[in-house]
């Protein structure tokens, strides 16, 4: 008796992992086919599988990062930046990848003319990657401008 027990405990939790191992494949295969249609520039179509694959796993870095880059491409800045936002500091990605997300958040903020917080995650980047020389050069590019702004309006205002 114990063993048929043992035995239908064990199938049972062979079914629950198949099912969650299911819906990982689901979640997957989206992401999957949302980066074919982004390599194809078919940008619209990846961000609507991107989206299916978080409403199977909300949790899925690689379709929220995988998201931000399409809406990007798709100039939805606002909701790519707020995307990029909520995975930033996921404490579970290596310092690589969280610089990464950084840089192209400064991106997308710069697309936004959002110049001081490209700064501040331009910023982020470094000190993840240090070695980041595209996070440098946009942080350098971001800091001139942003100077070139103020001596514009301290220019302005001297003149009022």
């Amino acid at each position: 008796m114990k063993a048929i027990v043992k035995y239908v405990a064990i199938v049972a939790m062979l079914l629950l992992c198949g099912e969650v191992s299911a819906q990982q494949m689901k979640e997957r295969g989206m992401v999957r086919s949302g980066n074919r249609q982004f390599k194809r520039e078919h940008f619209e179509k990846s961000v609507d599988l991107y989206q299916r694959a978080l409403q199977h796993d909300s949790t899925c870095f690689e379709a929220k990062y995988d998201l931000a880059s399409a809406l990007y491409r798709t100039e939805r800045y606002e909701k790519a930046e707020k995307t990029l936002q909520a995975i930033v500091n996921d404490s579970t990605r290596t310092e690589l990848e969280r610089g990464e997300v950084a840089y192209n958040l400064g991106n997308t903020q710069f697309a936004q003319k959002k110049y001081k917080e490209a700064l501040s995650s331009y910023r982020q980047a470094m000190r993840c990657n240090p070695d980041d020389e595209d996070a440098k050069f946009n942080y350098a590019f971001t800091k001139r401008l942003v100077q070139q702004q103020e001596q514009q309006q301290n220019q302005d205002q001297q003149q009022n």
